[in-house]
């Protein structure tokens, strides 16, 4: 019976990295589980749900360990380490259970054969590669991600495109109503590619992800791609769709330009929303030279009211918006201020970060 003793904590940090992958609910009870093999080369923790499949190397000295591999439901097993205080554990598999000890502590679980394991199979070669900081990444996400749409017929709106382009790497997110865009500038140059990555794929990342500077490959190939970075190797198939010229779907040339505190704007919005109506969500911009008021009500016939201060001195419109959008793309920014475009005539607004153009969101707004 094969038996191989271990740090608890050597064991868990994989097992919380691959938890996100592991779904509750499966069709199939092996992508329960997760594949743990150690070797004279270390331990090896897998997991997958078909289309995206997380694998975390850690080099251990097992020397006198010995070897094992064996499939173990994902969610119980990490319960189990979770409860137990930290410490060296004994893991031995009888062929059809892994008996974990620790201390006083004994558990049985259940294992399934690692011949079942439906390890994807991985694209023979990556036609694009790219490196850059983990942080950098992880922003560029943060600041598109809230944008994707869920379970939409239109396919590639349910996640991300990734567009590599000479030195320039970019990422865009739409659902119908809103769109975010930021670019990052790379230092090799690559050849133009599209690439749309699923919604799970991008939380994924982003629950991951550090913020630091240690890096982070990416490689994409037809239908697949992969995000390596220290112990971890994420690889996720692609959606299979063509996504939008995002340049088109930008309008241009808005009538009215105007900067506005970004906190003060965002506590406003917030206040309103108290008074908006749940289905609608709407919020009315009456903007004058130098002044922004922002009005809300309901069913109910509540109604409130805010008045800003802001760089201004066009002519005075009056235009809605759901204040979800808005605010969504607020929460996600760090900056003093905040550059607004406006326009009656394409109904939409631009918002951007002043001095850069690296950020863009377009917001569709409320027809009257």
């Amino acid at each position: 019976m094969p038996s191989i003793k271990l740090h608890s904590d050597i064991l868990l940090r994989p097992l919380q990295a691959a938890s996100g992958i592991v779904e509750r609910r499966n069709t199939l009870p092996i992508l329960g589980h997760v594949l743990l093999t150690v070797t004279q080369q270390g331990l090896s923790v897998v997991a997958t749900d078909l289309q995206l499949q997380i694998t975390q190397h850690v080099h251990l000295d097992t020397t006198a360990l010995g070897e094992m591999a064996v499939t173990v439901p994902a969610r119980k097993l990490l319960d189990i380490l979770r409860a137990l205080p930290p410490g060296e554990l004994e893991l031995s598999h009888t062929g059809e259970r892994l008996i974990l000890r620790r201390g006083g502590s004994r558990f049985s679980l259940q294992t399934l054969a690692v011949e079942t394991f439906p390890a994807m199979a991985q694209a023979a070669a990556f036609e694009t590669r790219l490196s850059l900081p983990q942080k950098a990444f992880r922003q560029m996400l943060s600041r598109v991600h809230f944008a994707m749409a869920q379970q939409d017929i239109r396919y590639y709106m349910n996640g991300m495109q990734l567009l590599v382009e000479d030195t320039q790497l970019s990422v865009v997110a739409l659902d119908g109503c809103r769109l975010a865009w930021a670019s990052l500038a790379t230092e090799e140059g690559s050849p133009r590619h599209e690439a749309i990555v699923p919604r799970k794929t991008v939380l994924e990342l982003l629950r991951l992800l550090t913020d630091s500077d240690d890096p982070l490959q990416i490689e994409i190939a037809g239908e697949q791609i992969r995000f390596s970075f220290g112990a971890i190797a994420l690889v996720s198939k692609l959606i299979d769709a063509r996504f939008p010229d995002v340049q088109r779907a930008i309008p241009r040339n808005y009538a009215h330009a105007l900067t506005v505190a970004r906190e003060p704007w965002l506590k406003a919005l917030q206040r309103v929303a108290i008074l908006s109506s749940e289905k609608f969500r709407s919020v009315r911009f009456l903007v004058e030279p130098g002044r922004m008021t922002l009005r809300s009500n309901n069913g109910e016939r509540d109604e409130a009211e805010e008045e800003l201060a802001i760089e201004y001195d066009g002519a005075g419109l009056e235009i809605g918006f759901n204040l979800n959008y808005l605010l969504d793309v607020l929460a996600q920014l760090e900056t003093d201020s905040i550059n607004l475009q406006l326009d009656q005539a394409n109904l939409s607004a631009l918002l951007m970060l002043p001095g850069q153009d690296n950020y863009k969101y377009v917001a569709m707004a409320l027809r009257n």
